[in-house]
């Protein structure tokens, strides 16, 4: 593969909004990424820090790098307009705090010439989290050929993927491209559900390749936040004639998330919502989760007992 700056294999998007803190560390695994035919397209969503003048200064210094502002709009919209402004092959998608490991698009390639059907690879990946270190969560393969199932009802039950886990063929996110009506991080889980739902092939890699950097103001640190979206995007496609005979694990699946969501409230002290809605799905839930969901609530009211549980 050719491995000129004009001519990119593989394009790298990233979304930033006053991402300074963590952008060089982000840029510099960029740069020592073995395989080296990439560009990569900073969309600015309206940054008031210094992440602009920082990025700015790889631009002066290396063509591969390349700058686009745009008013505030949100992540989603940020990464369509990357998609749209790449000229590689293949995307990338990666937030202003995350890392790439160096022979990631090396090996990522490699599993495409291997597979040439495949849509989009995916690899494992670990979670840093600054004073903790490293940790690993559930693995990522798909645990189901009918991966519409699988993403539907087993993310982040028996296995977990981070969007910055895939490497895609631009061609099939042109074709879907990210939802901007839906909630904060509802775009992935939709994302990865139409693009099954199209048939696309996901061919996985079992090696760690990314890190993931969990910050207080990441949104997987949102507990409520997530959930809610999960929800809204898991009704979105009930009913459908392709997921019908699925009728059943929707009500599971429904249920249990919203259990999570209980918890979520309560996580958040939002607890009014908390009770409400634990009001609601008491009925349906087992003992243990009665207790698990009337556990948290009566912890979270207490600060003391629940930091000591945190800890």
């Amino acid at each position: 593969m050719d491995q000129q700056p004009s001519n990119p294999v593989i394009s790298v998007i990233i979304p930033c909004y006053n991402g300074e803190r963590y952008l060089k560390q982000t840029l510099e695994s960029l740069l020592y990424q073995t395989f080296t035919a990439w560009e990569c397209i900073l969309v600015d969503d309206g940054s008031t820090d210094g992440s602009a003048a920082l990025y700015q200064q790889y631009v002066s210094a290396d063509p591969r790098f390349r700058y686009h502002h745009q008013k505030n709009a949100g992540a989603t919209v940020a990464r369509n307009t990357g998609v749209a402004l790449a000229r590689g092959e293949f995307i990338q998608l990666l937030d202003a705090d995350d890392l790439l490991l160096p022979e990631r698009f090396s090996v990522c390639l490699r599993q495409f010439e291997q597979h040439p059907e495949t849509d989009a690879v995916y690899s494992e990946a670990v979670t840093y989290r600054d004073g903790e270190g490293f940790l690993r969560t559930l693995p990522a393969g798909i645990p189901l050929k009918d991966t519409v199932r699988a993403f539907l009802f087993e993310l982040n039950v028996t296995f977990s993927i981070l969007i910055h886990a895939f490497l895609f063929r631009k061609s099939i996110l042109i074709q879907e491209p990210f939802d901007t009506a839906l909630l904060s991080y509802g775009e992935d889980y939709d994302c990865w559900i139409r693009l099954a739902m199209r048939g696309a092939v996901f061919s996985h890699i079992d090696e760690v390749l990314v890190v993931y950097r969990f910050t207080s103001g990441s949104l997987t640190s949102q507990e409520a936040t997530l959930v809610a979206a999960k929800l809204h995007v898991l009704n979105k496609y009930r009913g459908m004639e392709r997921t019908a005979p699925y009728e059943e694990l929707f009500q599971q699946t429904e249920l249990y998330l919203q259990q999570r969501l209980v918890m979520g409230y309560f996580m958040e002290r939002s607890f009014r919502s908390g009770w409400a809605l634990l009001r609601a799905v008491w009925g349906p839930s087992s003992g243990s989760a009665r207790l698990k969901m009337a556990g948290w609530g009566m912890l979270m009211l207490v600060p003391s007992s629940a930091n000591r549980v945190r800890q």
